[in-house]
């Protein structure tokens, strides 16, 4: 294993970092406080937008696009709560993937964003919000706990990694409202 790794300081860089560690280096070291931190933020910001378009006389949504708007606020919440419960289960908020793991994950993110080209907040937000589970997916494959041989490589045997077909079909499979759930892969 090589000295080569790459910390994640927040979620936005983070799908950049994985494309990197992808190219050079055999792990990523991804620090899961700053994706929850960043997570936190990016939900109460999307709380304030949903107020001021709320107050906005000039919108006039229906009922069913409104309450489409909440989805992503609470997505983006349970997912920063997601996180923060890896860190406590796990005892720590540092894991280290493999350059495999991060080179998927990073293809399955560009196919995420191929097809969020859609004008409206609420399902950009909500395709967001997948690509940090996508993330949080890989990462939680390999905790700090995981064995070393001799040479220091990590035994991550017990730990399947999802392929890059199947995160390609989840991707594909994603709807406009619909949810990206770790349980699905």
């Amino acid at each position: 294993m090589t000295d080569n790794t790459t910390t994640t300081e927040s979620s936005t860089n983070s799908e950049t970092e994985l494309k990197d560690v992808a190219t050079g280096g055999d792990t990523a070291t991804v620090d899961l406080e700053d994706l929850a931190e960043s997570l936190e933020a990016e939900a109460e910001d999307l709380r304030e937008l949903r107020e001021e378009a709320k107050e906005d006389e000039d919108v006039q949504w229906p009922p069913e696009e409104y309450r489409g708007m909440q989805r992503p606020v609470l997505e983006v919440e349970h997912s920063a709560e997601l996180v923060r419960s890896d860190i406590e289960r796990f005892g720590g908020s540092e894991f280290v993937i493999q350059k495999a793991r991060a080179g998927e994950i990073a293809r399955a993110n560009d196919l995420v964003a191929t097809d969020s080209l859609q004008s409206d907040q609420d399902a950009r937000a909500n395709i967001e919000s997948s690509k940090h589970r996508l993330v949080q997916v890989c990462v939680q494959q390999v905790p700090p706990s995981t064995p070393t041989d001799a040479k220091g490589e990590l035994q991550t045997t017990a730990f399947e990694p999802p392929t890059f077909n199947h995160l390609h079909q989840k991707v594909k499979n994603f709807n406009r409202y619909g949810k990206l759930e770790l349980e699905d892969f």
